[in-house]
């Protein structure tokens, strides 16, 4: 049998599964991060106010007058996908199996929980928990066929596949925002970073078929191979930002996200191949003889650290720059991020940019509505633990409603000065992803030079609720 041939197949199927594409599915924006994101798609920087300003813009906490108290998460994402073809397999030079998988899994995420106080007239201080990133991504296929060689052996081939993705990122730490003056503010934000991510994938491939001349000799032909990586990366993110307005309701933001600098950067990987061959005779059905077969298996374990990369930053630099629109009863804005290449790292990452837009009315003193456009771009490349390069252009919906509580019967309680707010949006987002796969290669072929097919196109699906509650006091 070829067993020397097959080993070609081991190439095939590493670099499959180690390099399935250039981004994952699930990107740094999966999820809003505060309430006033969800009411305006993310588009903040340059009008936000409240404690989810620690994450997009610690500047807007300088406009604060109260301690203002938030958790936010989204209640579940609805995560459609469909990967066509998920695996493919070649037979003869002729004949390929193809399997698409349609995959619907839900994720629910505890976004933000963030607090901020107001020490003076100027400066507000405060501490928050964000979660920007949880993927979870868990399939798997069969494929079996029997079919006729060219010349009329017959050719019988079964196998499965399967992948498994986790991926979290926490994001926690301090934040300030100081007002300079009525018409400019300042901020900074410092965040401790962990993240854990990992995978799992496995290819397994059987065939029997007729020894060519001679029927009654069936060759047999297994392999499979076996990958774990694990991930765990700790590090040190600081966030800078200010607000600026230079001509009343009319708003300018900026914020820079990083550099976020190594802590712990430690990749483990371990990968299991085996392959092996036999011949059966069967001249005598009643009494086959199975030949003594070849077998091979090989074990790959090893560990990256941050000893072993050359640069001290584990994300590239990400600029906002914003405009926003603000008076009593409306809120605009309109946002571009843009992020640096960065190479030398265990995770890199390509050149990227994004753009946010939304829009909120007030139509009343305790309610308001709003809306929001935003892309979520892929950003990463050379990553073993992703699943596809998905680029996603998205909407958002966002319900704001107030609840103020009297606390005494005290003439300051008309001006607000002694009530309880408390505060419940309700957000939907709506977001489509389109981009690239590259699909599991498994080659049977007889001289191990199948053919790669090379990225196809897919389009992911994201249908998100997001609940959030706040309490001003």
């Amino acid at each position: 049998m070829r067993l020397a041939p097959a080993f070609g197949l081991l190439s095939v199927l590493a670099v499959t599964v180690l390099a399935p594409a250039t981004a994952r599915a699930g990107n740094d924006d999966s999820f809003f991060q505060g309430n006033e994101a969800a009411m305006l798609g993310g588009a903040v920087a340059a009008v936000g106010y409240g404690p989810g300003l620690l994450w997009y813009n610690p500047a807007g906490l300088g406009s604060n007058t109260r301690n203002r108290l938030e958790l936010s998460g989204s209640v579940f994402t609805l995560r459609i996908r469909r990967l066509d073809p998920f695996v493919r397999v070649g037979i003869t030079d002729e004949q390929t199996i193809e399997k698409q998988l349609r995959g619907t899994s839900f994720v629910t995420a505890p976004s933000a929980l963030s607090f901020v106080r107001q020490l003076s007239p100027r400066l507000t201080a405060g501490f928050g928990v964000f979660v920007p990133v949880q993927e979870s991504f868990d399939a798997g296929s069969d494929f079996s066929r029997d079919v006729a060689a060219a010349d009329g052996r017959s050719i019988s081939v079964s196998g499965d596949v399967a992948q498994t993705v986790q991926r979290t990122r926490y994001h926690a730490g301090p934040g300030f925002g100081y007002r300079v003056s009525d018409r400019f503010r300042i901020g900074a934000s410092l965040f401790f970073v962990y993240e854990t991510a990992s995978l799992t994938a496995r290819i397994n491939a059987q065939d029997f078929r007729e020894r060519a001349g001679d029927p009654s000799l069936i060759d047999s032909f297994a392999t499979g191979l076996d990958v774990r990586a694990n991930v765990t990366r700790m590090a040190l993110e600081l966030v800078l930002g200010a607000q600026w307005e230079p001509v009343r309701g009319f708003h300018l933001g900026f914020a820079v996200r990083g550099p976020r600098f190594r802590l712990k950067d430690e990749e483990e990987y371990d990968d299991l191949f085996f392959q092996g061959t036999d011949t059966t005779d069967i001249s005598d059905p009643e009494n086959p003889v199975v030949s003594e077969g070849e077998y091979v298996y090989l074990r790959d374990r090893s560990t990256a650290s941050f000893n072993d990369v050359t640069s001290p930053l584990a994300a590239p630099m990400r600029f906002v720059f914003g405009v926003g629109y603000s008076r009593a009863r409306l809120r605009m804005g309109v946002e571009v991020d843009v992020s640096h290449q960065l190479l030398g790292a265990l995770i890199g990452y390509e050149r990227q940019w994004n753009a946010r837009f939304g829009v909120a009315f007030r139509v009343s003193d305790e309610t308001e509505i709003g809306m929001g456009l935003f892309t979520d771009r892929a950003a990463t490349f050379a990553d073993p633990l992703e699943v596809a390069a998905i680029d996603y252009y998205g909407a958002s919906l966002g319900l704001k409603l107030d609840t103020p509580v009297g606390l005494s019967d005290d003439e300051q309680e008309e001006s607000g000065a002694s009530r309880l707010v408390f505060r419940t949006t309700v957000g939907l987002r709506y977001a489509v992803g389109i981009g690239d796969w590259e699909p599991f290669e498994v080659d049977l072929t007889e001289d191990g030079t199948m053919s790669e097919g090379g990225l196809v196109d897919v389009i992911f699906h994201e249908v998100g609720l997001y609940l959030g509650s706040g309490l001003d006091f």
